[in-house]
């Protein structure tokens, strides 16, 4: 029984340190660090395509002949002596290739240089440079390119500043900030805010889980979807699709084209400019509706439904909220 029982504390004292170093994940691995420092000659507009899994991308304006990258790399090994030769290998031999002014960067080929490392980018280029950034992991924020920029993540923020083209941003799990982009928006989350400013054009964003913030500048169509959380739109001149399963909404602008405004359980308020005219389908299953403007026409007035139209009618406007009320200012 007495060697029985030292066998069974042998083997917990073997298997306790494996199972946690399993939950653990990387927790026994040796670490080692460094970086690469790389500037490319170019002379044209530039085609920027940047790749990393664990690592984050950092994109400014630089010169106008120039591009500029600086790579932070980390590298985890069962041994310091490996993990060490891992970052001298990438550190000499920066994952980075041009074709005169097309350049990509973060495209490893041996995959023994891609187990358990990770690198962050920080890329100055010239202001007219169109980028495709991608990161499994990790944060990504381009700033002052003239674009169009695309920005994917699979569980990180995407922040995007003063672009003049179109911004496509995508994240499985993060938030997505844009502030002024010339040419539209088209944005997704799965489970996290966007919110987004400044935005010329038409904007087309969803949200599994989160809130959604859009204001627009200038006429443009805006499409806005979130599973559970709250929709605002200010500026809005054209079409207007904005749809939640749980949360309020508020609106703002002029209807030049038809709006659908739709939520399962929340308040509705449109403002609209006031010589903007339309034409109203509002319904409420459980709440009332209350409308600020004089109706010119009538076809159905209650305290949860109204069919009328403001100044003379207009584009419609349809509002649906299965539980709340619907304001029109």
């Amino acid at each position: 029984m007495r060697s029985l029982a030292r066998q069974s504390c042998w083997i917990l004292m073997v298997f306790i340190p494996f199972v946690l170093g399993c939950d653990t994940g990387l927790a026994f691995l040796e670490r080692a660090e460094g970086s690469f420092e790389r500037a490319l000659s170019v002379s044209g507009p530039v085609e920027l395509e940047v790749d990393t899994g664990s690592g984050s991308i950092t994109i400014r304006p630089g010169g106008t002949s120039t591009v500029r990258v600086i790579g932070e790399i980390r590298v985890r090994d069962v041994s310091r002596q490996q993990a060490e030769e891992k970052v001298r290998h990438i550190a000499a031999n920066p994952p980075i290739e041009q074709t005169g002014n097309r350049i990509r960067i973060g495209q490893i080929s041996r995959e023994e240089y891609r187990r358990n490392v990770s690198i962050s980018y920080t890329i100055e280029t010239p202001p007219e440079t169109r980028v495709r950034a991608d990161t499994g992991s990790g944060n990504q924020e381009i700033e002052g390119v003239r674009g169009p920029v695309e920005a994917d993540s699979g569980s990180g923020n995407i922040r995007v500043v003063e672009t003049g083209e179109e911004v496509n941003a995508d994240t499985g799990s993060g938030n997505i900030e844009v502030i002024s982009a010339g040419r539209g928006l088209k944005a997704g989350t799965g489970s996290g805010n966007i919110r987004a400013t400044r935005v010329s054009g038409s904007v087309k964003v969803g949200a599994g889980s989160g809130n959604i913030f859009v204001e627009q500048v200038g006429e443009g169509d805006a499409a806005l979807e979130t599973g559970s959380g709250s929709i605002e739109a200010n500026g809005v001149r054209g079409a207007l699709s904005a749809e939640t399963g749980s949360g309020n909404i508020n609106v703002s602008g002029t209807p030049l084209r038809e709006w659908s405004v739709e939520t399962g359980s929340g308040r509705v308020i449109l403002r609209l400019q006031s010589d903007a005219g339309c034409a109203l389908d509002l319904k409420a299953n459980s709440g009332s509706v209350s409308i600020r403007p004089s109706l010119t026409e009538t076809e159905i007035v209650s305290r949860k439904e109204v069919r009328g139209k403001i100044r003379g009618g207009g584009p419609l406007v349809r509002v649906r909220s299965g539980s709340g009320n619907i304001t029109i200012d």
